[in-house]
């Protein structure tokens, strides 16, 4: 069956057959099932079938042994019998209802990357649908990969592929010899995927523990079967096999959340120590096989920290390429007393090798962390996110950022996110040397066996928290207990020791067991309170606070969650004086900034707040996109100004009395009713609009399109390679909104396209995308 020419069904929406221009995402789809030996199939291959749209890709899925989900932020046509469903889902579904299911291998676009895919064309109308039809994927448990590209698409989906194909030729192996006699009588079984080697070990170890023994194949043998069950393993049909038809079967769930059937004899390993779960699979393994005395072995590490040896991240990898530019840069940091150990005259390749951090021209793990060029694709979860509240709560309005790329970087650009929204003459300053000790200390030091969670930076109102999945090394903490950061100094630390030593031989961290003393001492020096640890929901969260210095009624400096302003902001000069000229003539308090969608309403709204921050006590972003009410997020300014006030609904006019005070209402559908509901303490009030003008006494002022030399100015600030020709011809052809401006050159660097080939090119798809006479639209 493995070597068969398999039917691969790719199921997506229409912009992704056509975009990128020259390789679409479809394009690297079909050339990695090619190059396993199979078959892609998709619509277009049944477009002429005298039969509905919703028949042909239900009978198209029946046939094919595997689904493929390309999954982007476009939900496409709905299905003519199911209007609240679309092709894309239909599919999905289809795969799902199968017995066993069709293995499904999903891929999502990812949300925090640029994509090669016009803005316009990149959501539809009912992309809410869309996203919820993501969040449900995600759920299951059953994305294989995050990609950007459709070469990092390629690559994911020929691993994904070939994996799967190992796996049936082992399944169709087993099967074969079935009829064969068993060489372990009373033996377990064990059944994992088999890319889930160090798991299988892992588990294998903790059923010796648990006093039973195991066969040397998942055949071979006549006692129960326990099966390692993974993400991995029920996305691909593992758990519907006909290896689990005869005897007692156990599921061991490795993974949370994974979409077993009801009736399944479950063990949870997900959560537990070693030890715990040995202790839960004697009592599921009691009525078939009583346990036996095993040999003494050396305890094994929890069921999300599989280890081979004395540090998971020496392990080697399949990358071969790093990033030579980060490596430059790491070499010139280096401090002085590595350099005769590291001199300069080591190759790129000699200096890994010195450094252990590569062998054989492969990367460890901790290599593919410090230089890689995609760490995600080995350890998917290797990132930050980031992400500012502005309020106290997680309900509160919020933006976010994920953070991608070497672990330096990682660091640095989330320290920059913190110092951004909280410099001088904004927000009370934090000790930003102890910031920096702990984000290393959080993605030096986390679980990155973990591949469900990441390391988060929550910046609030009043705190920083910075979570890292797993547990604090070298050390247990009770649950929701919180410490003082300074109780922690001087714990050994050995997770994760190559990374931890490597970052020490530069400055972007202190030396070994330096991290902790350096940060508390900093928190002293600017009068901030000491961070505080504590554990909880799997995440050791360290939480700090900013400056007590100058803080009048028990908060910290001005009140600020004014979102970030936007790099290379150009223009608009005249709208901001207009603004400020605004405010200072007394005449209104109240000004509406209105226009069309992309003209750039927001963006100017955060330059003027940054711009005048000096002459604010209090300046307050409100978005109506947010999922708070915006009286809630009004609530919680009134409570961050007035602390003490935490348990009841302060009133906002009392405690804005007396202050400078800004509030920002973003995207209000309907100015005028806001404003009702504003006390008359409420300050200059700015407000952005795409409907109506002046409201009531309120001033209002168009927000337009760009002028052409604004858009010059934007493209060549971004890109300064840009010819003032070249910026011409793509402001021309955006129209001057300044979002479309902006996101070509997002398009250009990502693509690694000219501009004058972009133009080409986009005039080309515009012209291949009009239907001919009499041709319908494409159905998504």
């Amino acid at each position: 069956m493995a070597d068969e020419k398999l039917l691969v069904f790719l199921s997506h929406t229409s912009e992704l057959r056509a975009h990128p221009a020259g390789r679409s995402f479809v394009d690297a789809a079909e050339s990695a099932v090619l190059k396993v030996g199979w078959l892609p199939v998709d619509m277009k291959h049944f477009a002429a079938q005298d039969q509905n749209a919703a028949a042909a890709s239900i009978e198209a899925v029946e046939k094919a042994d595997i689904l493929v989900g390309l999954v982007g932020f476009r939900w496409g046509s709905a299905v003519s019998d199911e209007p609240d469903k679309s092709y894309t889902e239909l599919e999905f579904d289809a795969a799902s209802r199968r017995r066993p299911p069709l293995t499904r291998l999903m891929f999502l676009l990812a949300g925090d990357r640029a994509l090669p895919i016009p803005f316009d064309q990149m959501r539809d109308a009912n992309s809410t649908r869309q996203d919820a039809f993501r969040k449900r994927v995600m759920q299951e448990g059953l994305i294989v990969s995050t990609v950007a590209g459709p070469d990092e698409l390629e690559v994911a989906l020929l691993h994904a592929l070939t994996e799967e194909k190992a796996r049936r030729r082992s399944k169709a192996e087993a099967e074969r010899t079935r009829s064969g006699p068993a060489t372990s009588a009373g033996a377990l079984r064990l059944l994992t995927h088999p890319a889930d080697i160090e798991r299988r070990a892992w588990l294998a170890g903790v059923l010796n523990q648990a006093g039973f023994a195991v066969s040397a194949g998942d055949d071979d043998g006549d006692g129960p079967l326990v099966v390692g069950a993974t993400y991995k393993a029920v996305a691909t049909g593992l758990l519907g096999g006909s290896q689990l038809e005869p005897g007692p079967l156990i599921v061991v769930e490795l993974d949370e959340d994974l979409a077993i059937a009801a009736d399944t004899t479950r063990v949870r390993a997900y959560d537990g120590t070693p030890e715990t779960v040995a202790g839960r699979l004697r009592e599921a393994l009691a009525p078939y096989l009583p346990p036996e005395p095993a040999e003494p072995i050396t305890p094994v590490a929890a069921a999300s920290e599989p280890v081979t040896g004395p540090d998971a991240l020496d392990q080697l990898t399949d990358e071969l390429d790093f990033d030579t530019g980060h490596i430059a840069s790491f070499r010139a940091d280096l401090r002085p007393e590595r350099l005769s150990a590291l001199p300069a005259v080591l190759s790129d390749r000699q200096f890994l090798e010195s450094c252990a951090l590569m062998s054989g021209g492969r990367l460890t793990r901790a290599g593919v962390l410090l230089f890689g060029r995609q760490p995600e694709r080995v350890l998917p979860t290797a990132l930050v996110q980031c992400t500012h509240y502005f309020g106290t709560e997680r309900a509160a309005a919020r933006e976010s950022e994920h953070m991608h790329g070497p672990i330096a970087h990682q660091i640095e650009r989330a320290r920059q996110f913190v110092a951004d929204r909280t410099g001088e003459g904004t927000a009370a300053a934090y000790p930003m040397i102890a910031v920096r000790e702990v984000l290393a200390n959080a993605l030096v030091h986390r679980d990155y066996e973990d591949r469900e969670r990441t390391v988060h930076v929550r910046l609030f109102a009043d705190r920083l928290e910075i979570s890292s999945p797993g547990a604090w090394a070298g050390r247990t903490l009770p649950d929701e207990q919180a410490q003082d950061l300074r109780a922690l100094a001087g714990e050994s630390r050995k997770r994760n020791f190559r990374l931890a030593s490597a970052l020490t031989w530069v400055k972007l961290v202190e030396g070994e067991g330096s991290g902790i003393p350096t940060a508390v001492a900093d928190c002293a020096e600017l009068d901030a309170p000491e961070p505080v640890v504590v554990r909880q929901d799997g995440f050791v969260k360290v939480v700090l606070r900013p400056s007590r210095s100058g803080a009048p009624g028990g908060r910290s400096g001005p009140v600020w969650n004014i979102p970030a302003r936007t790099a290379n902001f150009v223009g608009r000069g005249d709208l901001l004086d207009r603004i400020g000229q605004a405010f200072a003539s007394a005449a209104s308090s109240v000004l509406v900034l209105h226009g069309d969608q992309g003209t750039g309403k927001t963006t100017t709204a955060k330059e003027f707040a940054h711009r005048h921050a000096g002459d604010y006590d209090v300046a307050w972003w409100v978005s109506a996109n947010d999922p708070a009410p915006v009286d809630d997020q009004l609530a919680a300014l009134a409570r961050t100004i007035r602390p003490e006030s935490a348990e009841t609904r302060p009133d906002l006019g009392e405690a804005l009395s007396g202050q400078r005070s800004l509030l920002v209402l973003d995207d209000i559908e309907n100015p005028a009713e806001v404003l009702s509901r504003l006390p008359a303490e409420a300050g200059h009030v700015l407000i952005t609009s795409q409907h109506g003008g002046r409201v009531g006494a309120a001033a209002a002022i168009t927000v337009g399109r760009f002028g052409r030399a604004e858009s010059i100015a934007l493209l060549r600030s971004r890109d300064p390679e840009l010819t003032v020709g070249q910026a011409d011809r793509i402001a021309a052809a955006k129209g001057d909104l300044p979002r479309e401006v902006e996101s070509v050159v997002d398009f250009l660097g990502y693509t690694g396209l000219s501009a004058d080939d972009y133009l080409a090119q986009a005039a080309r798809a515009a012209l291949d995308e009009m239907p001919g006479p009499g041709q319908p639209g494409p159905v998504d």
